[in-house]
């Protein structure tokens, strides 16, 4: 019988009849090895809401280019959640020690299943091919998508979607609302359906389960629940004793923004698990120091700042930077690939013109969220192209077979510029390929390696600091990766393809659409005439002509007369 581990059974969330009926799982894992997971997190895995990111593909339309990229949000998911306990263990290496007083045991213990489950949870909002879903979050109208919807318009229509009022900081709850509407929308709001599905089906069993925490740990705009506050109060007391028992409102604050850089950060779990993931998965190995890093961080009280802070060992440096290289290299080499970007912007024609013609809209209850994964889309897709019609297609139907086929457009040209020069760069290229008529430009975000806020010299946010000696310096001042151009400079590569029409006879897609739908192609020397006989079918047969029995006079030899064969070889 498995013994489980003493932080896990520190929860006391859980009852021992709970224990039994629904032991604690482990999970072979071909990147961190055996992953373990709780009762309650067992029984948040078995869920409907989890069990869906089996069929999500982590990386969208990427195994199109490398095939062995088929890996799902699942997997990716028990992955954060491993390594976002082993972040917490790092941050607090002596909560579990038996000098710790009881009470911060338990915190401790409260606030490290809660960090895990967040991690568990954070990807249940991704919708089909991932983050292409945002494509489908439109407002439809009979033109075309006209404009993103915003969450607080589309929570007004979908009741079952809406947060609590008491979820939302007042300070930012304008901003919450106003804002479009995207995956991590509904990762919230089935967050809180998964509460109540829980503690409905096993009662007090499940009251360790707390959506607002979790999402709060997830979204600075959400409010922590009363239970977080208390649990971040005590841990706050034992770290800062100077303080007294009275713990200020900053100081709550500031830990609990340590605690969300776990999940959301330049050294969080998505990111460290994403990319050992994702580089294993696609062939582009890289390597990460990882247990380096996690003896070199902790979580410290700044008398400097007189606030908590991440504080990291000077020699761990390099660890961090190791991190932030094999992002951008994953970045430049396997994200944002130009085969991949020309397959994303097929697949978002296709999908717009599939929500326009089929007056299909942004899933407006959770449960029909629920039934959408890659294939379902995959299906009613394929269901729109049952010819093999190329010539008299429109633009559409053209990027959608196109898309279905898997020919990605002809590449004219591609260069990669600073974002502030790529709407130029785009209207020059159309110029100088003006004898190519329509042109398909795709821009392809390289993305900002760095926040704006780095570029404040006391900034409230910054989490992470290197351990100097004297004061903390923030690990932006101290990384050379950080302050090179780099990451202080946006980039943008812009691809420029051939026209899909022109693509599409150069790649010869009207063959690679006969072997997809299984269509017979009429050869291009047959006539027209022929080719209408053969589609109405066997014709009446013709009666013979008649041939006159008399021989003629002087018959011609023809050319299989003796005189015009050509004269056998004799072999050796």
């Amino acid at each position: 019988m498995r013994t489980p581990t003493p932080h896990l059974s520190m929860e006391g969330e859980v009852s021992h009849a709970m224990n039994v009926l629904f032991p604690a799982r482990q999970f072979a894992c071909p990147v961190h090895g055996s992953i373990e997971a709780s009762d309650l997190e067992t029984l948040v895995i078995d869920s409907s809401v989890f069990q869906r990111l089996r069929r999500i593909k982590q990386l969208g339309n990427t195994h199109y280019v490398f095939p062995s990229a088929t890996h799902t949000r699942f997997s990716h998911s028990l992955g954060v959640m491993h390594l976002a306990g082993r972040l917490f263990d790092a941050f607090l290496p002596s909560w579990g020690d038996t000098r710790t007083p009881r009470a911060v045991q338990e915190a401790c213990a409260r606030l490290r299943a809660r960090v895990r489950m967040a991690g568990l949870l954070h990807d249940v909002g991704h919708g089909p091919f991932s983050h292409h879903f945002e494509h489908m979050l439109v407002a439809n109208t009979p033109h075309g998508p006209a404009r993103p919807l915003r969450y607080g318009e589309w929570a007004a229509k979908a009741k079952d979607f809406a947060l609590p009022p008491s979820w939302l900081r007042e300070e930012k709850r304008q901003e919450f609302l106003n804002d479009a509407l995207a995956h991590e929308h509904y990762t919230y709001g089935l967050v809180n359906m998964l509460e109540k599905w829980l503690k409905r089906a096993y009662g007090k069993a499940a009251e360790a389960f707390d959506a607002q925490g979790l999402c709060s740990l997830l979204d600075e705009r959400l409010a922590p629940s009363p239970t977080l506050v208390h649990d971040e109060t005590v841990l706050s007391r034992w770290l800062a004793p100077k303080n007294g028992d009275q713990a200020n409102e900053r100081d709550v604050n500031s830990l609990h923004r340590c605690l969300k850089s776990i999940l959301s950060s330049d050294i969080d779990a998505d990111r460290m698990d994403y990319l050992q993931r994702d580089s294993l998965h696609s062939g582009l190995r890289i390597s990460l120091d990882l247990r380096h890093l996690f003896a070199s961080v902790s979580l410290e009280w700044s008398h400097t700042s007189g606030r908590f802070v991440v504080l990291v060992k000077p020699n761990a440096v390099g660890a961090i930077e190791q991190i932030l290289i094999a992002r951008k290299q994953m970045f430049n080499q396997v994200y944002h690939h130009r085969v991949t970007a020309s397959f994303d912007e097929l697949l978002k024609i296709s999908m717009h013109y599939w929500m326009r013609e089929t007056g299909v809209e942004a899933p407006s209850t959770l449960q029909a969220f629920l039934s959408l994964a890659d294939e379902d889309v995959l299906r009613e897709l394929t269901k729109l192209t049952l010819n093999a019609d190329v010539e008299h297609e429109s633009h559409e139907r053209l990027a959608l077979k196109m898309f279905l086929t898997r020919t990605p457009p002809v590449r004219r040209e591609e260069r990669e510029v600073p974002t502030s020069q790529a709407v130029q760069l785009c209207s020059d290229l159309l110029k100088i390929h003006r004898d190519l008529g329509k042109q398909d430009i795709v821009q392809v975000n390289l993305k900002e390696f760095f926040r704006p806020d780095r570029d404040v010299i006391a900034s409230p946010k910054d989490v992470l600091f290197v351990d100097t000696g004297r004061s903390p310096v923030p690990l932006r001042l101290s990384s050379e990766v950080l302050q090179s151009s780099a990451w202080r400079e946006a980039r943008t590569r812009v691809v420029a393809n051939e026209p899909l029409e022109a693509s599409a006879a150069r790649r010869e897609l009207k063959a690679r659409l006969a072997l997809h739908v299984g269509c017979v192609l009429p050869t291009e020397k047959e006539p027209a005439a022929a080719r209408s006989q053969r589609q109405q079918g066997p014709a009446a047969p013709k009666p013979k002509p008649q041939v006159s029995k008399r021989r003629t006079e002087n018959p011609q030899p023809g050319p299989s007369t003796p005189a015009q064969r050509p004269a056998r070889r004799r072999r050796a």
